[in-house]
């Protein structure tokens, strides 16, 4: 009996696992640029926490994460991300190193979702434009 009681009460008491919705943001090299960039990435957003993992809840999370996207990164914070990666590139001469003058920069840009150990791929894509202009004479 007290065996039972100790397993139910185990039971009973055990944590409930949740399932937290993470979005996540991915700022790829320039496709003018080397492929051997390493591309940005960060998790911009934690979201609910889910109970359990059922097709509800995967559209909940890839709904939630694609109007945060919206909302956090509207296009023309997009374009301030790229260019502050476009001035990095080029002060690291990983782009832009022959001086050409105005040089335009095409980034593609996902947002991703997921919940808990399931990855619900793109909520989002973007070919972020960048015209960049670096002075070639000081």
């Amino acid at each position: 009996m007290k065996i039972t009681l100790s397993a139910f009460l185990f039971i009973i008491s055990s944590q409930v696992y949740a399932y937290t919705c993470q979005c996540t943001v991915e700022v790829y090299p320039p496709t003018t640029g080397s492929h051997s960039i390493p591309l940005e990435s960060k998790m911009f957003d934690d979201g609910r926490e889910y109970g359990r993992l059922t097709k509800y809840s995967y559209q909940a999370c890839a709904t939630e994460c694609r109007e945060s996207s919206i909302d956090k990164f509207p296009y023309p914070q997009l374009q301030q991300v790229a260019y502050q990666q476009s001035v990095k590139l080029i002060k690291n001469d990983e782009v832009g190193y022959n001086c050409t003058g105005p040089t335009t920069f095409k980034y593609p840009v996902r947002f991703k979702a997921s919940l808990g150990p399931v990855t619900l791929g793109n909520v989002r894509q973007e070919m972020v434009i960048v015209h960049h202009d670096q002075k070639c004479f000081y």
